[in-house]
């Protein structure tokens, strides 16, 4: 006694047209569909399984990855976390079918996260402030100081202060 020859693989395309038969023609048995697209039960079962689950929809246009270099260039790297926080959260908000411990913790990972990102913003604030008032505060006792002189004296600042801290 022989087996039965596998029935060769359905391409993606044949798939998404019994699907979209089925779609159209609701009545329609699955037997008839298999002998109508010459395929097998289970076969023409499975393309409209796949069909009303949406895997067979036409795939979004892939976009082009950009280089390391360019995305360097572009942001810094408190820009980019902060796009890739936005981008985990809306990726969260999108996904219906997640189990509730599972989206417990990536809740708190999210908020963890968030803390981060805020005290990153608010260091990066006070650093840009801060490097204005101190350059101001050097050029109104030397009017002349170039912004080397400037990071010069305040280097030399910051020593004695450690110093004088211990």
């Amino acid at each position: 006694m022989s087996r039965k020859p596998k029935a060769k693989q359905l391409s993606f395309s044949l798939k998404q047209k019994i699907g979209i038969y089925k779609e159209r023609n609701p009545r329609a048995s699955i037997r008839f569909i298999a002998e109508l697209f010459d395929v097998t039960y289970n076969q023409a079962r499975r393309a409209i399984t796949q069909w009303k689950r949406g895997e067979l929809r036409k795939t979004k246009p892939r976009t082009k990855l950009k280089k390391i270099e360019e995305i360097r260039a572009e942001l810094t790297p408190d820009e980019t976390l902060e796009r890739q926080f936005h981008f985990a959260v809306a990726q969260l908000e999108s996904t219906a079918n997640l189990a509730a411990d599972e989206r417990i913790r990536l809740l708190e990972s999210l908020f963890s996260m968030r803390k981060i990102l805020q005290n990153i913003r608010l260091e990066s604030h006070i650093k840009r402030v801060d490097a204005g008032v101190i350059k101001e505060i050097v050029r109104k006792y030397e009017p002349n100081a170039s912004d080397d002189d400037v990071i010069k004296i305040y280097l030399e600042a910051v020593e004695r202060w450690k110093l004088q801290a211990n």
